[in-house]
């Protein structure tokens, strides 16, 4: 099973769906499900390289700080997408 959680990334996924799927695969890879810094980098890993890249810059050593600054990433990039769009880029 641990291969299958070092396979699993975000992809097309929303962080938040993400999240659940890794949730589902973790649980089966004790080692990892009950070590909150091991769970955040195997998280962290998974995410997409403009989201992992930013989330590099800080020390996060849990998994929820990890989601929640993912999630935070994530939604600013959508804004900065719009915006892009929004003044005529493509």
């Amino acid at each position: 099973m641990k291969l299958d959680l070092n396979n699993y990334v975000q992809d097309k996924k929303t962080v938040a769906e993400y999240e659940i799927g890794f949730n589902q695969i973790v649980r089966f890879v004790p080692h990892v499900a009950h070590d909150e810094v091991e769970k955040a980098r195997q998280f962290r890993q998974g995410l997409k390289p403009a989201i992992r890249h930013v989330l590099g810059a800080f020390t996060i050593t849990n998994f929820r700080s990890m989601v929640e600054q993912a999630l935070g990433v994530e939604m600013q990039l959508m804004y900065t997408a719009d915006l892009y769009k929004s003044s005529g880029g493509e």
